[in-house]
């Protein structure tokens, strides 16, 4: 058997050292380039992206953790919540500490109707966390599905007082209070929520929905068209917007936005409905300007 000397000890553990380095740069490569696809919600690219570097032995436990939540995050944004769930529970096995992966367990959860598990979900990640807003916001979301409306003003109070900037902890407040018919607090969180990020689609649409049940239309009329020029492909805004139009006797802008809304989602069966609705009085107006029966 041939013995190193010290000088071929020392340059088989260099090797080994790039070795190494080589592989946690092209991990770090790869996970750069996995999160870039996250971001940009290609969520099959992500997943395909993490996948791979979750076939490769050498992955560190920590970083293989990692790389399961945000395969998750990528299933979550998919809807394919069941797999979502075996990447969140496997992180959690490799690193038990992991807050963030009890709580995008919970979204899990919550997008199945499980909201006894999501509770439990971000409760676990709260007990890891306690100042962890979004976990405080995503637990008072779940409480608001329970119509325990208490329960949720508090999680989303302790979420703001966290992170007072929190633009989707004042939406998902206002929310509530919309639920609670406190039509005039639930503008107010939006418009707090829309002065930290004016280029949130839904919380234009959630205030002209306060403002449409406070009847002022053409604020209504407004915010759901800042929310289509934000989120063209967004039927609800359509949808309300007509309604808005309707309210205010405008029945040809009103069949113009259920049409748009119904393009968008063919089988938006209440768009079907009031769109006939109103073609069917302008038939009958029709009929009566005329003295036809």
């Amino acid at each position: 058997m041939r013995l190193l000397d010290a000088t071929g000890a020392v340059l088989i553990a260099i090797l080994l050292a790039c070795s190494s380095a080589r592989a946690e740069d092209a991990h770090e490569r790869a996970l750069a380039t996995a999160q870039v696809a996250l971001d940009h919600r290609d969520y099959e690219r992500a997943i395909g992206l993490y996948g791979g570097l979750l076939a490769d032995p050498g992955l560190a436990a920590d970083i293989q953790a990692y790389v399961h939540n945000c395969r998750g995050i990528a299933y979550n944004g998919e809807g394919r919540y069941a797999l979502a769930l075996e990447d969140f529970d496997a992180a959690i096995r490799l690193r038990p500490i992991y807050p963030e992966a009890f709580s995008n367990k919970g979204i899990s959860h919550r997008a199945l109707r499980q909201l006894d598990a999501a509770l439990e979900d971000y409760s676990a990640a709260l007990r890891l966390k306690p100042s962890f807003p979004e976990a405080l916001a995503n637990r008072g979301n779940v409480y608001r599905d329970r119509n325990d409306f208490g329960h949720a003003l508090a999680d989303f109070d302790a979420a703001l007082a966290l992170a007072p900037d929190y633009a989707e902890g004042y939406n998902d407040r206002g929310t509530l209070f919309e639920l609670m018919k406190d039509f005039n607090r639930a503008a107010q969180d939006f418009t707090k929520a829309l002065s930290i990020d004016p280029t949130y689609a839904d919380a234009y649409f959630n205030r002209g929905s306060a403002y449409g049940n406070l009847r002022r239309m053409d604020d209504a009329i407004a915010d759901f068209s800042a929310a289509i020029r934000i989120k063209a492909d967004f039927p609800e805004a359509y949808f309300y917007r007509g309604n808005a139009h309707a309210a205010k006797h405008d029945f040809e802008a009103a069949i113009a936005d259920y049409d748009f809304a119904l393009r968008l989602k063919p089988d938006y069966a209440q768009a079907f409905y009031n769109r006939a609705f109103l073609q069917g009085l302008i038939a009958r107006a029709g009929q009566a300007r005329f003295g036809l029966p």
